[in-house]
């Protein structure tokens, strides 16, 4: 009887000796958090760089769309509904391109860091996140794209402003009235890959931007917004 007892005692100060101590357990929970608070920011920043290469991919497969459209038509770029009015009204241009995409147009048409409400509008309504330079498209002068004088330099393509609702016809910007910062913020936004919230003057973030040699780049809303600041209109086509 005292052989069993005392083995059942021993058993007993194996399982005490296998636990935590009150000290131990907070030690562990103070290492996980650290993990958590170097690991959660990390994470968001990988998804953020994801969206933005998935963004900035949709531009580039626009950009050889737009050079093989024009290719099949004597050089003319499709145009928008600036210059087109009601006869396109049924069709935004992203769809006269559609030949010529190798993933699914509704993969290509949205900004994948458009909100999920937005997305669905750009959907059901039958347009596109990304908007038109209509400087260039609707221009009789440039619409062809071996007359751009500076294609490394001439911008084609933005992200429509999430104050204008998606539509037909919101498939290009108003590049003659960027007189100003806050004019260019009508049309565009180029601060719609941030993190959190807009900022006052709308410099915190980045968006990527088509040109017309084809190359797509990320430039910073704040460098973006230095142009304006020295008198430029980064709409107009350079020469």
């Amino acid at each position: 009887m005292v052989r069993s007892r005392g083995s059942e005692e021993v058993s007993d100060l194996k399982c005490i000796s296998a636990g935590f101590t009150l000290v131990e357990m907070l030690l562990v929970l103070a290492v996980l958090a650290t993990l958590a608070a170097i690991l959660i920011p990390a994470v968001g920043s990988v998804r953020s760089h994801a969206l933005l290469a998935e963004c900035s991919s949709n531009q580039r497969q626009i950009g050889l769309a737009l050079k093989l459209y024009a290719n099949d038509n004597k050089g003319i770029y499709p145009p928008s509904t600036h210059s087109t009015g009601p006869f396109r009204r049924d069709r935004s241009w992203i769809f006269a391109l559609n030949q010529y995409f190798t993933n699914k147009i509704d993969e290509i048409r949205v900004c994948p860091v458009d909100p999920p409400e937005r997305q669905k509008q750009v959907l059901d309504r039958g347009a596109t996140s990304y908007v038109l330079n209509d400087l260039v498209f609707d221009d009789p002068q440039y619409h062809v794209q071996h007359w751009i004088p500076e294609p490394s330099r001439t911008l084609l393509l933005f992200i429509l402003s999430e104050d204008r609702p998606p539509s037909l016809t919101n498939d290009h910007i108003h590049g003659g009235e960027w007189t100003n910062w806050y004019a260019a913020l009508n049309d565009i936004e180029p601060d719609r890959h941030r993190s959190g919230k807009r900022s006052a003057d709308r410099t915190k973030g980045s968006a990527p931007y088509l040109f017309a040699d084809g190359h797509v780049e990320v430039i910073e809303a704040a460098d973006f917004k230095s142009r304006f600041d020295r008198g430029e209109n980064p709409a107009e086509v350079p020469f």
